[in-house]
């Protein structure tokens, strides 16, 4: 959690004494269910950027909340906002929230199974945010099995795959982070893709037979001309056989 002036807790709540702050959602987490708007009540997964205005002539100051557990916190208006936040373009949703607005409605964070399943989520679409190391997502994964009891009964290996498969070099996404992954390593040294996104670095046929065709056309065009090699998914194997 962020320690700083501009929170403090009152009885069961945590209030915000500055001038002002902006939340940074990323919009699909609202178009996925992994936030909701109820009046001006905003409940999301505690993973996001703020910018902060502890007096009215002040700079902005981003800051990073990291709280995996679902908060609830009040809000005074919203817009859409499109641009760059923290080096990072993407379509937001921008929650207002001006002094004595709570920050948390509650410092007493309900325990959910559901929460657990909007982290993966997350992962899944590629939009951890960036101030997350590599070295620690696995890490984030297990306090957040740990704060909400949850045990899936499956090897945490598993995701470490996942998280091994989503995350790319930056600016060449066809390439893994982990084959260049070292302990000096950046957060922004790989950027992350959607889980979806995975069958397009394949195979041509692995490509075009999931979704998106147009892109996998281009993509498929564009390893042909670089003569970038195939990887033969299993399907491919028995129709050959």
């Amino acid at each position: 959690m962020v320690k700083t002036d501009f929170l403090k807790r009152e009885k069961d709540s945590l209030v915000f004494k500055g001038y002002s702050m902006e939340i940074f959602l990323p919009e699909i987490y609202i178009e996925r269910g992994i936030s909701s708007i109820s009046g001006n009540i905003l409940s999301t997964f505690g993973l996001f950027m703020i910018k902060v205005k502890e007096k009215e002539n002040s700079e902005g100051k981003i800051y990073n909340i990291n709280i995996p557990m679902n908060l609830s916190i009040n809000f005074d208006y919203k817009e859409i906002f499109e641009g760059e936040v923290n080096k990072v373009n993407d379509k937001y949703m921008k929650f207002h929230l001006f002094k004595n607005d709570n920050f948390l409605n509650s410092l007493f964070l309900k325990i959910d199974s559901s929460t657990v399943s909007n982290f993966i989520n997350i992962l899944n679409l590629g939009k951890l945010p960036n101030f997350i190391n590599y070295n620690e997502i696995m890490a984030l994964y297990k306090e957040c099995l740990e704060l909400n009891e949850v045990d899936l009964g499956v090897p945490s290996f598993f995701l470490e795959i996942m998280v091994s498969e989503l995350c790319r070099v930056k600016g060449n996404t066809s390439k893994k982070f982990r084959t260049i992954a070292t302990s000096k390593s950046k957060n922004t040294d790989f950027e992350y893709i959607g889980i979806k996104d995975i069958a397009h670095f394949g195979s041509t046929f692995s490509s075009t037979t999931f979704e998106d065709t147009n892109k996998s056309l281009i993509l498929s065009v564009n390893r042909s001309k670089e003569n970038k090699k195939e990887v033969e998914s299993p399907i491919e194997k028995v129709m050959k056989y």
